[in-house]
């Protein structure tokens, strides 16, 4: 019989059954991998630390993946044998790297040139992902350091090659990832979808593991559908929201109209930006036009919501004043970072929430900001698009990809993808699988 050193070994330590916190390690003799970097989200808690998160069960503990500084009470660590390892991020969404900052110094963390440079970016006010804690030696930026490369250049970490392929998702910079090991071939679709703006990139990358020994695939579309036929649900493509938007400012002329979006979302602002300019001037907020530029190179209008200056040119700058007066010229931006400027607002005015921040109703603070503009009688549109395939997209990715075997995660039910009894892996936390 093969030892189990020579057979490649899956371990599902998180996020199997939750939407974020996914942590998968992959590992072969002497090298092991691991995806991704996030903890389980709950509002109620605000950790400052890993002790924290392990208490709260937001993360797991593995044995030498996190910074031992990170830790407030010494840690007892036993695995010393793995020579070879690395981290992967799928994109830039915190569920997905919110905790990069406490993993290993001596292990190198890997993600797409565009992911590290949104994360690079947002770090900035150091309210991104969790902070380094106060005993960790800090890096010169906010963020630990992000080894960026191409999309589809392996990387080689011992007996493992992992190649980065984009898919289509509302992060900018994602990406799905092909893990080769010696005896097997492993696909992870990372958060995937077909009706954003790149759905070529997800076609790409269903040629490119199509037939693997195991797909790993994000399924959080079935958390809240139980069967392929429920899957009614209204879904936009991403250039009809955009529609969407430009159709409410030309029908709702002499009213103020602010908005605010997920600042990952990059290609939607700009598509914006493009799509809004001859009907009314977009301003962002004085971070979010710097996140814009820092990231893609555009520059627009902006107000001040600080101080800092953010390298941006003044000559685009409107003043926070002429916007509170404005009825017709300018469709300007709320962050939930400035919720005290909804106090400030004309009323029957309009606001367009686009996936941003807060999220959704399991978020407490959701209720609270939405009723705030309720109360100034605002009226609320939602116009938003799940960054996540339907049932019905998810099923079809999977039957493209045709592989050996099946294992969906990231979801609140994955039990709910079929995908005929003997090729379906139902993991759980903590599973481990040797191949």
């Amino acid at each position: 019989m093969a030892d189990s050193k020579d057979k490649t070994k899956i371990i599902f330590h998180k996020g199997t059954h939750t939407i974020g916190g996914t942590l998968i390690e992959i590992s072969y003799k002497e090298s092991r991998i691991f995806f991704d970097l996030g903890a389980v989200f709950d509002p109620n808690i605000k950790p400052n630390s890993m002790d924290d998160l392990l208490d709260n069960k937001l993360v797991s503990f593995v044995d030498g993946l996190y910074d031992p500084m990170a830790f407030n009470k010494p840690i007892e660590e036993k695995e010393k044998s793995f020579k070879n390892q690395a981290c992967f991020i799928s994109h830039a969404h915190l569920d997905h790297t919110s905790i990069v900052n406490f993993t290993n110094p001596n292990i190198k963390v890997y993600a797409s040139k565009d992911t590290a440079k949104v994360l690079e970016a947002l770090s900035l006010e150091n309210d991104f992902v969790f902070p380094f804690t106060k005993n960790q030696e800090k890096s010169k930026t906010n963020i630990r350091k992000i080894e960026a490369v191409n999309f589809d250049d392996p990387i080689i970490v011992g007996d493992l090659k992992v190649s980065l392929i984009a898919v289509d998702h509302d992060a900018y910079g994602a990406c799905g990832f092909l893990i080769e090991s010696p005896n097997m071939k492993i696909a992870y679709s990372g958060d995937i979808r077909r009706h954003g703006f790149r759905e070529e990139s997800t076609n790409d990358f269903i040629r490119k593991v199509r037939g693997v020994d195991l797909l790993i695939t994000e399924a959080v579309s079935f958390s809240f559908y139980k069967l392929y036929e429920d899957d009614l649900e209204e879904c936009l493509k991403e250039s009809e929201l955009v529609e969407k938007i430009v159709k409410l400012l030309k029908n709702n002329n002499n009213r103020q109209i602010t908005f605010n979006y997920y600042p990952t979302n990059f290609e939607r602002i700009r598509e914006l930006i493009r799509k809004t300019k001859d009907i009314r001037k977009l301003v962002l907020t004085s971070f979010n036009a710097y996140l814009l530029k820092e990231v893609m190179g555009i520059e627009t209008y902006y107000y001040k919501i600080n101080d800092k200056a953010y390298g941006l040119d003044p000559s685009l700058e409107i003043s926070l004043e002429e916007l509170l007066d404005d009825r017709q010229k300018y469709l300007w931006q709320i962050d939930v970072k400035r919720f005290d400027i909804v106090d400030k607002l004309k009323e029957k005015g309009l606001y367009i929430h686009s996936d941003a921040e807060p999220l959704g109703e399991y978020d407490p603070f959701y209720k609270v900001f939405i009723g705030k503009y309720e109360e100034k009688n605002i009226e609320v549109r939602l116009v938003e698009t799940s960054g996540h395939g339907k049932t019905r997209d998810i099923y079809q990715i999977i039957k493209e990809i045709n592989p050996k075997l099946l294992a969906p995660i990231h979801s609140f039910k994955p039990e709910r993808v079929y995908y005929y009894s003997d090729r379906l892996l139902s993991p759980s936390d903590g599973d481990t699988m040797l191949f």
